[in-house]
């Protein structure tokens, strides 16, 4: 399959030739607006740790200062019984006395539209921060658990309240149907919150990991889902089953034997019509997926030419909850030339891994 635009823009040759000059400037403005952090005077130079060995460990010092906190931690922890206390009260001062001396340029700065965006639209000026799935869907309690495995994650479950935290969006052209290469990417986590007859609060995180979106260059009839699996041990030793993704529930569906025993242990696999899940787990498929399954534990659902991945981890390979994430930093970074540099490389690096996943996942059918 050829690549397109923005595939061939990952490749490192070509980032190294991206005009970043404007970028460079405006994180250097944004360094110097910024609040300064507390532990700056102690911290070092990033670009530094990249530079020459690390100095050899003693042993002797190491099995010294392990000996003194052993000794120390009684009279730490009385410490800290009485300190405490006033730790939070002083906590609770500084995060005011740091929004008292933000300066007016770092509150007005609209990070998301200077640094964050224009350092994704290098690799393609389609990238955007944008996400297909908005809050509404996750609280809307009418949805059901029919087919897709990711509108079961984004259901509110009766009675209780689910609220989310968005790590990082990272949408590329998902409206053009026609484009191979578009995909949607979401750092999520999704927690619920209850309180029991005694009034004791709970809290129960429902999903902490990334979710994607793909085109496929295949059309599958009705739904497949496919869900990792894992046993674990009861209290008297037996192996126990377990799926550490919401069962599909309230609806007719077939459960899949492929005849492959490994595969069997790793997944679960239910779809509307069987036909279709052997159409796309052939036996060189089953292989693919078990050697991911080895990285992560996933999910995949399939319908129409639409793939939907749910990962219940909070990195894949390089990238991660926060890689496009476009908060703000709290304070200004050490070496601008540097963390700029970084942070297009990191989304570089997370723009592949998200390829890579699908042309795992994409195959002929």
């Amino acid at each position: 399959m050829a690549f397109g635009y923005i595939r061939q823009n990952l490749d490192s040759r070509v980032a190294d030739k991206f005009d970043k000059s404007d970028i460079l400037k405006e994180y250097e403005y944004f360094a110097r607006i910024a609040p300064k952090s507390i532990f700056s005077a102690f911290a070092k130079d990033p670009s530094e740790r990249l530079q020459g060995d690390k100095p050899p460990v003693n042993p002797v010092k190491v099995l010294i200062i392990v000996i003194v906190l052993l000794c120390t931690v009684p009279l730490i922890l009385l410490l800290s019984s009485i300190i405490m206390p006033f730790i939070i009260f002083g906590g609770v001062i500084w995060c005011f006395l740091r929004r008292a001396l933000q300066s007016p340029e770092y509150r007005a700065y609209n990070y998301r539209e200077k640094l964050a965006l224009p350092m994704l639209r290098l690799f393609d000026e389609r990238l955007d921060m944008g996400y297909h799935f908005v809050s509404g869907e996750i609280s809307n309690p009418n949805l059901k658990f029919d087919d897709a495995l990711v509108e079961a994650h984004l259901v509110r479950p009766i009675n209780r309240g689910t609220r989310r935290v968005i790590h990082s969006l990272c949408s590329y052209d998902w409206d053009n149907q026609l484009n191979a290469d578009a995909f949607e990417f979401g750092g999520y986590r999704l927690y619920y919150e209850w309180e029991d007859s005694d009034g004791t609060s709970h809290t129960e995180t429902y999903f902490d990991g990334l979710l994607f979106k793909f085109r496929t260059e295949f059309i599958i009839n009705g739904s497949v889902n496919i869900m990792s699996t894992r046993t674990k041990k009861t209290i008297l030793g037996k192996e126990k089953e377990t799926n550490r993704f919401k069962k599909i529930k309230d609806r007719d569906v077939n459960v899949i034997d492929t005849e492959n025993h490994e595969f069997a242990e790793c997944f679960d696999t239910v779809a509307t019509f069987e036909e279709e899940a052997y159409r796309y787990l052939t036996p060189s498929q089953i292989e693919k997926l078990l050697m991911l399954r080895k990285e992560c534990d996933f999910c995949i659902c399939l319908q129409g030419n639409i793939m939907t991945v749910s990962i219940n981890k909070k990195s894949f390979r390089h990238v991660s909850q926060d890689t496009f994430s476009d908060r703000k930093p709290t304070s200004r970074p050490n070496n601008p030339a540097f963390e700029a540099e970084r942070r297009i490389e990191d989304m570089r690096q997370g723009l592949i891994s998200i390829f890579e996943l699908k042309d795992i996942l994409n195959h002929g059918v």
